[in-house]
């Protein structure tokens, strides 16, 4: 047997098919983090002419899923998302966000400096190995914004539980 095409190919140059059947379905989440103790996420909002996907004041409490919990935010934060679905290529929400962050005014780059703008990916590998690839042009686009990008992976365990204690977590979140 030998690779081609996607299958292997046996000597008698017939493919043998073969699907991934996921329990746990791999997911991306791309996502442009400012943040900062005096960030007022009203006055981003106005200044760029978008309304955020998330946004909070130092000391606001924190709400979730309803229910507002005995904490308050740590910092303030300002979240702009791609417009895309998680099961989308973390290649096509990156240019997507990319290109939602370079039709924005160009104070955006003083924010960035100002609130430590980052691009924070989320990835959780369903039960199988996946890559990603930045090419040079997302990386002169990066370069050009000041922008950081931070990946934060989630892994299955051999047992495909998502809730195990095993599972493992690295990298940076904006949170």
């Amino acid at each position: 047997m030998k690779s081609g095409n996607g299958g292997l190919v046996e000597e008698d140059s017939t493919v043998s098919d073969y699907t991934l059947d996921y329990q746990v379905q791999p997911s991306t989440l791309v996502k442009f983090w400012l943040t900062g103790d005096d960030l007022q996420p009203d006055v981003l909002s106005a200044t760029l002419g978008v309304v955020p996907f998330a946004a909070w004041t130092k000391g606001e409490a924190i709400v979730r899923r309803g229910h507002t919990l005995p904490a308050v935010r740590i910092r303030g934060a300002w979240c702009l998302e791609p417009g895309t679905t998680p099961d989308q290529p973390f290649e096509v929400q990156l240019r997507q966000l990319l290109d939602r962050l370079e039709a924005l005014p160009s104070i955006l780059q003083e924010f960035v400096q100002v609130y430590a703008g980052v691009i924070s990916v989320g990835m959780s590998s369903g039960e199988g190995h996946f890559g990603l690839f930045i090419d040079h042009t997302a990386m002169e686009r990066l370069c050009r914004l000041g922008v950081a990008i931070g990946f934060d992976l989630y892994t299955v365990s051999d047992g495909g539980d998502p809730n195990s204690t095993t599972n493992g977590s690295t990298g940076v979140t904006g949170s």
